[in-house]
């Protein structure tokens, strides 16, 4: 059986150069290939291609197609494809006149599943994206827009989907009740990185990721660490944030206490690695997860979490975190205070350490078992 791999929707979205469905769709294709599976792969030569993939593909003399210049039937005709591998952001619509059955995975119904929430106009991300978030408000057009563009990824003949949680799995059966196919649930693989790293950074700090994105939430949590910071000073702390550069331009809040965050912008695998390694505790207020990775990054670590409880990060985290209300700042600044004890702190430091392993045994175990699942292997 031979697979068509599609690096494309690995590749940039959104503005985000990196993603974790990004991330996932790069580790079964390593997998894969460590299997010697019999693979060939498409992508958009106009977007950035992760150099690691490239050179993967180049020393295991894969083949690579260039989809801004042949079509996918064209591919499929030339290299003589059974199935198509969509590793996210599966959109059923590209594949309506494809002859060749595709395996997509839709990590979560993020479209349909996130909370109304009021403070993306706190975000400064130009008219259309007002548009939208304003648009999002009207709960009815939202839902039904969500729902057309799910229609159209999940229910065109030859598409078969796998999803990555149980939360997502179930929460199929309850917003697309008319949809008969089995869902199959494989766990994410496990994004962690290395385990043997020297402390960088010598002072406490909370870290934040993915600041530039709505749907994490953090301005909520960066609100509420500048209170603690004017209110009880917190003078040994300081807060790390990934994904803005330049609070100014990013949020329609103005930080008080300005001089006690770092805003790092966009930083590399190994760079990242080292923040969630020296952290002091990791903060994680997002508003919906289909998985949810960065908790199990941190947790690796043994870095505490504090985190919101929505969608599927109970299930990956079950009772190794501390759980806030994702919408009160009030809480995120409760949940702060009480991880500043260290007899609590030490607590959950064990506790996600647990968490993960059995997390990751369960995550190792699915990754061959989804690639068994793509080639029909018994």
């Amino acid at each position: 059986m031979k697979i068509l791999f599609n690096l494309k929707v690995t590749q940039p979205v959104s503005g985000n150069k990196r993603h974790g469905g990004g991330k996932y769709g790069e580790i079964v294709l390593k997998r894969i290939i460590q299997r010697n599976l019999p693979i060939v792969c498409s992508y958009d030569s106009t977007k950035w291609l992760n150099p690691e993939i490239e050179k993967l593909l180049n020393d295991n003399k894969i083949k690579l197609f260039d989809l801004s210049k042949q079509s996918f039937q064209e591919i499929i005709n030339q290299e003589k494809i059974d199935i198509i591998f969509e590793s996210c952001n599966l959109k059923g619509s590209q594949f309506k006149n494809v002859n060749c059955k595709i395996i997509g995975v839709i990590h979560g119904l993020r479209i349909v599943e996130t909370p109304t929430d009021y403070s993306e106009f706190l975000y400064k991300k130009g008219f259309i994206y007002t548009f939208k978030a304003f648009v999002k408000l009207i709960k009815p057009i939202r839902n039904a827009w969500g729902r057309l563009y799910i229609n159209n990824s999940l229910f065109a003949k030859n598409i078969d989907v796998i999803t990555v949680s149980k939360h997502s799995q179930k929460a199929f059966k309850c917003y697309f009740p008319n949809y008969k196919k089995d869902i199959p649930c494989f766990y994410s693989p496990s994004t962690s990185g290395v385990d043997e790293i020297s402390t960088k950074y010598n002072e406490k700090y909370f870290l934040l990721v993915s600041a530039n994105r709505p749907e994490k939430n953090n301005l909520r949590a960066i609100k509420a660490f500048d209170k603690l910071f004017t209110y009880y000073k917190l003078d040994n702390f300081r807060v790390k944030i990934t994904g803005v550069d330049n609070p100014r331009k990013t949020y329609r809040y103005k930080i008080k206490n300005p001089d006690k965050f770092d805003f790092l912008g966009y930083v590399d695998e190994l760079e990242l690695n080292q923040l969630y390694h020296d952290a002091y505790c990791f903060v994680y207020p997002t508003l919906n997860e289909g998985f949810g990775y960065p908790p199990l990054e941190a947790m690796h670590y043994s870095v505490p979490v504090l985190t919101s409880p929505l969608s599927s990060i109970p299930e990956i985290c079950g009772g190794s975190v501390i759980y806030f209300n994702p919408f009160s700042v009030e809480e995120i600044m409760n949940r702060i205070l009480m991880i500043i004890d260290n007899e609590i702190h030490n607590k959950y430091s064990l506790l996600g350490k647990e968490r993960y392993k059995i997390i990751t045994t369960k995550q190792n175990e699915d990754l061959d078992n989804l690639i068994n699942y793509i080639y029909d292997i018994k």
